[in-house]
């Protein structure tokens, strides 16, 4: 007797590799794909991220994505000649169309089988066939970061390697924000950003240079007691804004385990989404993704959420319900700025929160990144 494991592949390949993760002392696998599904490597992605458990044991049929009776017949076709009379199929309809899932339902209701179906942004499964007493059980596999990107088919080409630098010194920083002590340094910050993109070779070449070549560079450093000479590309990114995605990362850090957090992650997502992402990371089989901004406040102090807005949908769409995004942002006063209001309306509408300086001072941030894990903000 021979278990076997049915998956219909779908665009959505997260409950498939959760389902085969899950279910233990498996024989064979079986997957009911079609042409596009094909075209779109779907059951290649499922294979790879389930490679540890799925390997020479698989096989699969391409069926007609709108024809019960094309899935029937090739399913009795495996049947009649890839199984024997005692094998037991254990089928789980949360992929595939919905006449495959009818089909497939039907199919396999005369056979020696057991049937499931995931609930969607829970981490549960439902017996629907045969009829039981108990019919929820739990979800018990937990994906890592990595382990989910690759369950979506997205590969990683770059990722951030944790703290680059001092957290006291990324502690000042954020005071000087906290007490808006950052106004009397903002000309230097400008001139940091004007004369890398004017004078773009020796930065991208990450040459130095002394910091007097800045003006009010050193005050802004003698602010933050960082004690040093020279500055190049690294440091200048830092000042410019990656400070604040290290404090965030600082804070995730005391909470999360390190192979379910992120920074600083490059993605092959798609030629429609922005790929740099700053802060990621996993908690109950969901994905939360942290956009970090200090500032989010355009010319004439016009708020500036567009790009992020839209960001967030687009990363919705790629990786669905089991994805929520956040904006953690420094501006003071944001809300009685020119246009907040329509603006945070729309990113509710994309399922993007906005969190706001109060939230995120060193005595606040843990608990605001744990209301964001128990899904109370």
């Amino acid at each position: 007797m021979s278990k076997i494991l049915v998956s219909l592949v779908s665009n959505q390949t997260v409950p498939n590799v959760m389902f085969i993760k899950e279910i233990k002392e498996i024989d064979k696998y079986l997957f009911i794909t079609t042409e596009q599904m094909e075209k779109n490597h779907k059951r290649d992605i499922i294979i790879k991220a389930c490679s540890d458990i799925v390997q020479d044991n698989a096989a699969y049929i391409v069926v007609k994505e709108d024809s019960i009776m094309d899935l029937q017949s090739q399913l009795g076709t495996y049947v009649d000649n890839e199984t024997s009379d005692d094998d037991v199929f254990i089928v789980n309809l949360t992929g595939g169309t919905k006449l495959m899932s009818i089909g497939a339902f039907d199919f396999f209701r005369k056979k020696e089988s057991q049937i499931f179906y995931l609930t969607l942004g829970k981490n549960t499964y439902r017996k629907i066939f045969p009829d039981v007493k108990h019919r929820d059980f739990d979800i018990t596999y937990r994906f890592t970061l990595d382990d989910y990107l690759q369950a979506n088919g997205i590969s990683v080409n770059r990722k951030g390697e944790g703290l680059k630098f001092d957290i006291e010194l990324t502690k000042n920083l954020f005071s000087m924000f906290q007490n808006n002590q950052i106004k009397d340094h903002l000309s230097a910050l400008k001139e940091l950003k004007e004369k890398t993109r004017k004078n773009p070779k020796w930065y991208k070449n990450h040459r130095s240079k002394p910091i007097g070549y800045f003006e009010g560079l050193g005050d802004l450093l003698q602010a933050v007691n960082w004690d040093i000479q020279e500055i190049e590309k690294r440091e200048i990114q830092y000042l410019r804004g990656t400070w604040f995605e290290e404090y965030i990362y600082h804070y995730c850090e005391k909470i999360l385990p390190a192979d379910m957090l992120g920074i600083n992650y490059e993605l092959d997502i798609g030629q429609h989404v922005n790929n740099e992402l700053d802060i990621l990371f996993m908690h109950e089989n969901c994905l939360y993704i942290i956009e970090a901004k200090t500032n989010i406040r355009g010319q004439n102090n016009v708020i500036k959420m567009n790009e992020i807005i839209y960001k967030a949908a687009a990363l919705k769409k790629e990786f669905g319900l089991s994805c929520k995004s956040y904006l953690f942002h420094l501006d003071k006063d944001y809300e009685q700025q020119q246009g907040y209001q329509k603006k945070l309306e729309r990113a509710k509408i994309m399922g993007l929160k906005v969190v706001g300086l109060d939230d995120l001072t060193p005595d606040n941030i843990q608990a605001t990144i744990k209301k964001i894990m128990d899904g109370t903000l």
